[in-house]
């Protein structure tokens, strides 16, 4: 396994350090990756750093001490996404970069599950793994790792991550960072409860749904302006709250709460504040040049409607004009038949008069 197989050619970003090929190629064929520097190969600090970062990535997951496993086929090509920072209990403790402008947090994923032999008796299946759990109505409750919610269910797993928090970017790195760690946790999951080869999948992959998810858009401007002055923004639409002003943390936090839509919502509004301060376009002064053009258009329209009445009355004066030739003309031509009449008449007079 070369490095052009693990990475599909090269990255757009930058390649991956030839130690994690290592140490990933080394957890794919089932070894230890303490043989890379027991051999010498790689020096334990460079093993140890592969390891940390890899796993920060959800690439690979920790079984128990010094064993580990893989979560992917092929290692991917390294990206500029973070890596999830979670805080288990204190997300004001996590530390957020300055860089960071997007947490996500309050969410609630369930996994759908294949129909499994003997999962109607869980119970038997948690005592079996020495795992502890509570009896609720329904299924079992019992934590893994970080996640100290999981309700076990008859057709799916309900994964609480109320107290994580996924700082990113944007919301979809941060959606995309809570993916890779609940990922983390259901290969965990299937280590401990002895779940066979294809485990908790459904067909090819997992089959995961946000039922709740909350993304905030941090140290937000407008947000600390309501903060500071002790003000409330509660946004309601048709079908309910979707956005909300808080101080989560000491964050100040413009929060989007809607499920299914929160990431789409988050990201659009992040726009539309980057835009407003690239532009310094706010309503009031949109709707001051609104006001002047709407009072341009009305004079335009009161020019045109006074060039549109001379037009008219223009028209009325040809279309007299016209009539006039016309009826001029017709004088005319009944005046030249007269006197062509008369100039005969004198002619046939002089004629018939006697010669001296």
């Amino acid at each position: 396994m070369n490095e052009e197989e693990l990475t599909d050619g090269a990255s757009p970003i930058r390649r991956r350090h030839k130690c994690e090929f290592a140490v990933f190629s080394c957890i794919r064929s089932g070894k230890l990756p303490s043989t890379l520097w027991k051999k010498g190969a790689l020096t334990k600090r460079q093993v140890d750093h592969a390891l940390k970062k890899m796993k920060e990535e959800g690439v690979i997951i920790k079984l128990s001490y010094a064993a580990w496993d893989t979560c992917v086929k092929r290692l991917p090509p390294k990206t500029r996404i973070p890596a999830q920072c979670v805080g288990a209990r204190h997300t004001h403790e996590v530390g957020t970069k300055k860089s960071y402008t997007t947490r996500g947090h309050g969410i609630v994923a369930t996994l759908e599950i294949p129909k499994l032999t003997g999962w109607e008796n869980r119970k038997k299946i948690l005592v079996k793994a020495g795992i502890k759990f509570e009896r609720i109505l329904q299924g079992q409750r019992i934590s893994i790792g970080k996640i100290n919610k999981i309700w076990l269910c008859k057709r799916s797993i309900v994964f609480y991550l109320g107290g994580l928090s996924f700082f990113a970017y944007s919301a979809k790195e941060a959606a995309l960072n809570a993916v890779n760690f609940l990922l983390e946790h259901i290969k965990l999951l299937e280590v401990q409860l002895r779940i066979g080869s294809s485990g908790l999948k459904m067909g090819k992959g997992y089959k995961i749904k946000f039922s709740r998810e909350h993304y905030s858009l941090i140290r937000n401007a407008l947000a600390e302006q309501y903060n500071r002055e002790k003000k409330k923004l509660h946004v309601y639409d048709e079908r309910g709250l979707w956005m909300v002003i808080d101080n989560s943390f000491n964050l100040n936090e413009m929060d989007f709460l809607r499920a299914g839509s929160a990431i789409d919502e988050s990201d659009f509004m992040k726009s539309y504040f980057n835009d407003l301060n690239k532009t310094r376009l706010t309503p009031s002064a949109t709707l001051e040049g609104m006001r002047r053009n709407s009072e341009a258009i009305a004079q335009l329209t009161n020019v045109m409607d006074y060039y549109g009445k001379n037009i008219t009355s223009h028209v009325k004066s040809v279309q007299a004009l016209g009539e006039g030739v016309s009826k001029l003309t017709t004088t005319i031509a009944n005046l030249e038949k007269r006197f062509d009449s008369m100039a005969n008449r004198l002619e046939e007079i002089f004629d018939s008069s006697p010669k001296p």
